[in-house]
C-alpha cells in the first residue's frame, strides 16, 4: 500500500510471503548445490576409471611391444632346428673306424662337427637353449613321451631314449624334446 509520502508501506502479510519465498529459494539453492556437487564427483569419479583405462591399455601396449621383440626370431629359430638335428644325425653316423684311414671323410666330418657347434653356439647366443639328457626326469611340459620302456632296475618316468632334443626360446619351449621313458613294473 501507497501513503502519503509516496513510499510502499508493508503489511506483515506481505512479510511472511517474502520471508516464505526466502526459506524456498535457500532450499532450492542448497538442492541445485547438493545435485552439482554429485554431479562433480561424478565426474571426477569417471575421469579416474578414465586414466586407469588409458595407463591398463599403455601397459598392455607396452608388454606386446615387448613380446614382440624378444620373440620375434622365434618362428626362423624354429625352422632351424631340423637343420640342427640333420647335422647331429650326420655325425652319429659317420663310422669312427673311418675316420682314422679316410683322409677326405675326416675333413669333411671336421667341417659338419664345426658347423654343427657353431650352430648350437648362434642358438645359445641367442637365447636358444638344448635340452633332453638320457636319465633326466620327465616333465611333461618340455618332454613328449613317445613310448614306454619297461625296465624293472630303472628309475620310473625318466627318459630312457632320446629321440629328439628339445629346445627352449627364452622362457618358452620352442620344441617339445621327444622321449620314451622308463616305466616301473
Amino acid at each position: 500500500e501507497e501513503t502519503e509520502d509516496g513510499t510502499n508501506e508493508t503489511t506483515d502479510d506481505d512479510e511472511e510471503i517474502g520471508e516464505d519465498n526466502k526459506e524456498n529459494g535457500d532450499s532450492e539453492h542448497l538442492k541445485k548445490i547438493e545435485e552439482l556437487e554429485q554431479e562433480v564427483k561424478d565426474m571426477k569419479d569417471k575421469y579416474m576409471r578414465s586414466l586407469a583405462e588409458v595407463d591398463n591399455v599403455r601397459n598392455i601396449a607396452k608388454r606386446d611391444v615387448q613380446n614382440a621383440t624378444t620373440y620375434a626370431s622365434q618362428k626362423f629359430a624354429k625352422a632351424l632346428l631340423d637343420t640342427a638335428d640333420n647335422l647331429t644325425r650326420a655325425l652319429e653316423h659317420v663310422p669312427r673306424d673311418e675316420l682314422e684311414t679316410n683322409e677326405v671323410l675326416k675333413t669333411f666330418h671336421e667341417g659338419v662337427v664345426m658347423t654343427e657347434t657353431n650352430l648350437q653356439k648362434t642358438f645359445k647366443n641367442n637365447g636358444i637353449i638344448k635340452f633332453g639328457e638320457l636319465g633326466d626326469e620327465f616333465d611333461p611340459a618340455i618332454h613328449e613321451a613317445m613310448f614306454q620302456i619297461p625296465d624293472p632296475n630303472a628309475t620310473p618316468n625318466t627318459i630312457g631314449q632320446l629321440l629328439s632334443c628339445g629346445y627352449m626360446f627364452k622362457d618358452r619351449v620352442l620344441r617339445p624334446a621327444q622321449v620314451g621313458t622308463y616305466k616301473g613294473e
